[in-house]
């Protein structure tokens, strides 16, 4: 079987960095116990493309795998079909999505994919209309031709905006699934912020700390004060380039440690959601494994997360000719078991391999693609 387009991705190093700061305890907010109802207004547009949701980091959007040439896609409990095709003629690939509702996927619904093996589609389900956008597309094929399994990620462009004590609140269904859950498996994002959180039910807007109540259709959310909370400081584990590092509890609390980690979270148990660090251009993500631990944060105390250095590479080499070959398969994990995107498959810089004996630079040798 071969697998066309391999997906690309570039790290930036990370640090470590020690931060002092004292624990504190958030301060009373001044809205009724009874709490505020805001009203959301559904939106859509390419804008919600330069957000990033825990979804799309980790797996760039909803995942789907589809047998054959074509299958459904699940968008707001209902499903729709779509297709990939490849023409001889423009040596390209092309995808399709059913946008008239018949059932089947015509010639004219067929769009070439663009260099990031994406497309959009405006389409209506059950008199819906959804904007969904597919990315990061792969196609196996079999000897002599013929698709054997399409695969890739999808998000749907429709959110829902609204405006709390002077701060812009959206809302993402980030499992494509129809309804807002609190569950951490949709996102919410703040004011400005392109870097959405995992829905729950406890969240940090500005100094303070509210309990959320998000209706099932994404039309309201009921901000209430959280009260007076625990909390420890958290030490970022980066030194420069985190633009977002998300963590959630079972008790339904999610926080940006970016945000919040200096005047602290909640006491409790944390599991890493993802993170984003940036140099420039490039960005890698932080992706939880089964190996990161759950991160105890203590109330009044300075607490420290086993993330970022020292980092572990896992690879494929062969040696043969007198030449060593290494996969671009390549997996970087952190102390805590975190993954970060890499890839050797081309992008800037070449990488190099160091002979060292002890902190002594023997040799510097770069390496070839190909």
């Amino acid at each position: 079987m071969t697998w066309i387009w391999p997906t690309r991705r570039l790290v930036v190093p990370a640090a470590a960095l020690a931060l002092s700061f004292a624990a504190s305890v958030a301060p009373a907010a001044e809205v009724p116990a009874a709490g505020t109802k805001v009203v959301m207004t559904p939106a859509r547009g390419s804008g919600v493309l330069k957000v990033v949701t825990p979804a799309k980091a980790v797996h760039g959007g909803k995942l789907f795998r589809i047998t054959g040439a074509s299958g459904p896609l699940a968008v707001g409990g209902s499903s729709v079909l779509f297709g990939v095709r490849y023409l001889q003629a423009t040596n390209a690939f092309y995808g399709a999505m059913d946008l008239n509702g018949n059932g089947k996927l015509d010639a004219r619904e067929y769009v070439k994919f663009s260099t990031s093996r994406s497309a959009t589609y405006n389409v209506k389900i059950d008199g819906q209309a959804y904007a969904i956008r597919v990315a990061d597309v792969r196609v196996g094929t079999r000897a002599g031709g013929g698709i054997t399994m399409v695969y890739g990620g999808y998000i749907v462009l429709t959110y829902f905006q609204g405006n709390f004590a002077g701060t812009t609140v959206r809302l993402y269904d980030d499992n494509a699934d129809g309804k807002l859950t609190q569950d951490g498996q949709d996102a919410i994002s703040f004011g400005r912020s392109t870097f959405a959180l995992p829905l729950g039910k406890v969240h940090q807007i500005g100094q303070h700390h509210w309990q959320l109540d998000v209706a099932a259709d994404g039309l309201s959310i009921t901000f209430a004060p959280a009260g007076e909370l625990e909390l420890g400081i958290v030490e970022l584990p980066y030194r420069r380039g985190l633009k977002v590092l998300a963590l959630t509890d079972d008790q339904g609390r999610s926080y940006d440690l970016l945000t919040s980690g200096r005047t602290g979270i909640p006491a409790g148990s944390y599991h890493l959601r993802y993170g984003v660090l940036t140099a420039g251009k490039l960005m890698t993500v932080i992706a939880p494994t089964d190996a990161c631990p759950a991160y105890d944060i203590q109330a009044g105390k300075i607490n420290t997360l086993r993330l970022g250095k020292p980092i572990r590479v896992s690879f494929r080499a062969t040696y043969t000719g007198g030449n060593l070959r290494v996969s671009p398969q390549v997996q970087v994990f952190g102390a805590g078991g975190e993954e970060y995107s890499f890839d050797f498959s081309g992008g800037t810089g070449r990488p190099h391999v160091l002979l060292m004996a002890g902190s002594k630079l023997l040799q510097d040798i770069p390496m070839k693609y190909g």
